[in-house]
């Protein structure tokens, strides 16, 4: 059995993304029609398919439910001039209970060649469970900045050290300074991640200190020295429980995408997008011959979701799209992308773990996220670039993530 190593890639695994994406992300009013190549799932990399539980000796008791599976998304807008790195910033993950940091590394904790380890904003993925139930637990996260464990040489392999050593009561006079090496946000309380369940916790918002228009950092943003400002984990329960039929696609909707909302309350006299989330299929690339609406056909704010909604199904030719009546508008066509360029988006090392591949007869999770007014390319120092060679796409521009309602999750090892 191979292993799923979570999120083993950096910035460098977006080269490759950037170079498959060209010529098919639509940028601004741009209507190409190109597909994007399918990952191959069956090449090397790790299936994530989850271990299973040991059953113990004939009188042990019988094992209970599973532990909540648990995904994240970094749509956080931007952590501060401390935070940067080739003009994104990469955040790893500690949790505490009770004032107790766990003893595990930051996770992730591999990184990709020379590529520090992290997830870049505008990335996302599943979480390793430690086989244990989080039902009447409060947690405590801590949004680690990559950049600094790098420089420390805090990866696997080099001089790794606990969250326990780095964060809390157990950490060493200096070890890191808060609100810049690392931001504690507030407790995601008891009873919150109930066991069976399946949960999405997105970052969002900016550090205080950011440079970035603080219009884009979403609500609750005061500009100020370093400080946590208004970043904060939203968890979003995803259905994982009803059974979609094979001619189905099940779908939820999470709009994530603060930055983009000063450029979009602008368009459209006032209007937020996206406006009416759905699914259309343009054969030829110009207007949608058909549509279906995820949720319930209304508007979706900036944070909100929408519930599981289940439609025919799709191919990864199939656009996510705002509506017909949007979605002919240079400003909000740009939003619409094909299921394989999601696809590639959601996994940029091309390694799609066993149930990710879009299909019918599953449930899965799109988030917006990003900004609309940044370049879809940069080079490696970050500044705007043409697509191509070693430039990579930008995962701070506007697009979609798409995972698993009921992922397969790995084992911590």
């Amino acid at each position: 059995m191979r292993k799923n190593h979570w999120l083993r890639y950096g910035l460098g695994a977006l080269v490759a993304t950037g170079a498959a994406m060209s010529g098919l992300l639509i940028a601004c009013g741009d209507d190409d029609s190109g597909t994007a190549p399918r990952p191959d799932s069956g090449t090397t990399g790790d299936t994530g398919t989850t271990p299973p539980s040991d059953s113990g000796t004939p009188d042990a008791r019988p094992p209970g439910p599973p532990p909540a599976k648990i995904q994240i998304v970094n749509a956080a807008t931007d952590l501060g001039p401390d935070a940067d790195l080739a003009g994104n910033n990469i955040v790893r993950i500690c949790f505490a209970s009770a004032g107790v940091v766990v003893t595990a590394p930051p996770l992730p904790n591999e990184g990709s060649g020379a590529i520090p380890p992290g997830i870049p904003i505008g990335i996302g993925g599943s979480v390793p469970s430690f086989g244990l139930p989080l039902d009447q637990i409060a947690i405590t996260p801590y949004v680690m900045n990559g950049k600094t464990l790098a420089a420390k040489g805090n990866v696997k392999g080099g001089q790794e050290v606990t969250c326990d050593k780095l964060v809390g009561s157990g950490a060493p006079a200096g070890a890191l300074t808060e609100n810049v090496d690392y931001w504690k946000l507030t407790d995601i309380p008891a009873g919150t991640l109930k066991s069976n369940g399946s949960f999405a916790l997105v970052l969002s918002g900016c550090a205080a200190n950011t440079a970035v228009a603080p219009e884009k950092c979403g609500a609750g943003f005061t500009a100020g020295a370093a400080g946590v400002g208004n970043l904060k984990v939203t968890v979003y329960e995803l259905d994982n429980m009803t059974t979609v039929p094979g001619t189905s696609i099940g779908v939820q909707f999470v709009h994530a995408a603060a930055a983009s909302d000063p450029f979009l309350a602008t368009a459209l006299g006032g209007n937020r997008l996206p406006i009416q989330p759905g699914i259309a299929e343009s054969p030829d690339g110009g207007a949608a011959t058909e549509y279906r609406n995820i949720g319930d056909g209304g508007a979706v704010a900036v944070g909100q979701a929408t519930p599981f909604t289940q439609m025919q199904g799709v191919t990864l030719a199939s656009e996510l799209a705002p509506n017909p009546g949007a979605y002919a508008v240079p400003a909000f066509r740009a939003t619409a992308l094909k299921l394989a360029q999601v696809q590639a988006l959601s996994y940029p090392t091309g390694v799609i773990p066993d149930g990710g591949e879009y299909r019918n007869g599953a449930g899965f999770v799109f988030f917006a996220v990003g900004d609309l007014t940044a370049a879809p390319y940069v080079d490696a120092t970050g500044a705007p670039a043409d697509a191509g060679g070693t430039n990579r796409f930008n995962t701070r521009t506007f697009h979609y993530l798409g995972f698993p309602t009921n992922p397969n999750i790995p084992r911590f090892q």
